[in-house]
This record gives structure tokens, sequence and C-alpha cells, in this order.
């Protein structure tokens, strides 16, 4: 087993069987496109941020997910989290436009956007598997102040983030099954990881 996939293993199975639900019948509900999937990210942020956009880049085609502030939710003290639905395949992020200030929209200030064209090496991208949920993990997103600003992600797996999602977004929790995607590694699904 690969290192990464050891320490998600260590932190997220041992111990947490109940994270993975049921299947009940939702033959009523419209299905998710065939060549979808859905994005599980969590963003760990500074105490006066907020993300204004996060773009993901997928490496083949160069289409673009835009995902903006407004899609996440409060998931506890300076954390949001979000659940994209997303064309499979390998992506990367792209860009990061954070937001400072939480009053009116005027006194919003937009701080500059950090891009990047492409990844640095195929072990800064990660795998969107369709027809299920992928949790890309929690990324703490800070800038890192030297002779020129530059940010880089801190990407962590966290077991109360799937403990939330299945919480907060219960319809979804109970149809799809859920992989981890952890970055420069092949999807795997947790019902694989629990045998």
């Amino acid at each position: 087993m690969l290192p990464v996939l050891q320490r998600v293993v260590l932190i997220l199975i041992l111990g947490s069987g109940c994270l993975i639900p049921s299947r009940p019948n939702l033959a009523d509900e419209a299905p998710l496109p065939s060549d979808n999937g859905y994005m599980l990210i969590r963003l760990k942020l500074t105490s006066r941020e907020r993300v204004d956009t996060i773009v993901m880049s997928n490496v083949d085609t160069k289409d673009v997910v835009r995902i903006r502030g407004d899609s996440f939710e409060q998931a506890g003290i300076n954390s949001w989290i979000a659940l994209v639905a997303m064309p499979n395949g390998r992506y990367f992020l792209s860009e990061y436009q954070p937001m400072f200030g939480i009053a009116g929209e005027e006194e919003k200030h937009l701080n500059r956007r950090y891009r990047w064209s492409a990844p640095d090496s195929a072990t800064d991208t990660f795998e969107i598997v369709p027809g299920v949920v992928n949790y890309a993990g929690d990324w703490e997103l800070r800038v890192e102040s030297s002779s020129r600003m530059e940010m880089n992600p801190i990407i962590e797996f966290d077991k109360s983030t799937l403990e939330r999602y299945l919480i907060q977004y219960p319809a979804y929790s109970n149809r799809y099954n859920i992989y981890l995607s952890p970055i420069g590694e092949k999807a795997i699904s947790l019902n694989e990881l629990a045998k």
C-alpha cells in the first residue's frame, strides 16, 4: 500500500465503519450524468479570509471548474465545505482568489489572484471518478510571504470532514459511494479500503 494511502487508512478507516453509509433506493431522483462525479472539498483559511473563487483545471482537456465562494458552507471556525459536480479526470488547483472582510459587498477587498498554468508534476493532481463523491481532502490555503507572494496548499484528510458530509449532505451520502482522491494517487473507494 502507498504511504499516502496508509496515512489515510489510519486516519479515516480505523474505528470509522459508520462512515460507509447504506445505499437506499433513490430511483426517483435525477441521476448524476455518467461522466461526472462530485468533488467534496473542505478549505481551511486564515481568520480574515474567505474564498471568492477557486478554479480546478482538468490536466488533459484543459476544461475548468470555477467554484465561487457562495458554493461553500461554513464548516467550523475559518473552515468551509463544498460538494461540486464536475466531469471525471485528473485536476489541479489552477487559481485561487481570496476575499478579505466580512462586511457588505462594497467593503470586501479582493486580493490578487494566484494562478498556475500547469501542475508542477503529476503528484500535484487529484482524480475525479464518475458516479461517486470524491473526497479531495482538507486544503489549507495560505499565502506565504517571501520576496514574492506564493500560495502553497497543505492537504490533509480528516475523518471529521466525512462525518460533517454525512450530516450536511444526507441525500448525497445515502446515494453515492465515497472515494478518497489523494494528491498524486489513484482514487480509491472507502469500501475497498475497509476490506
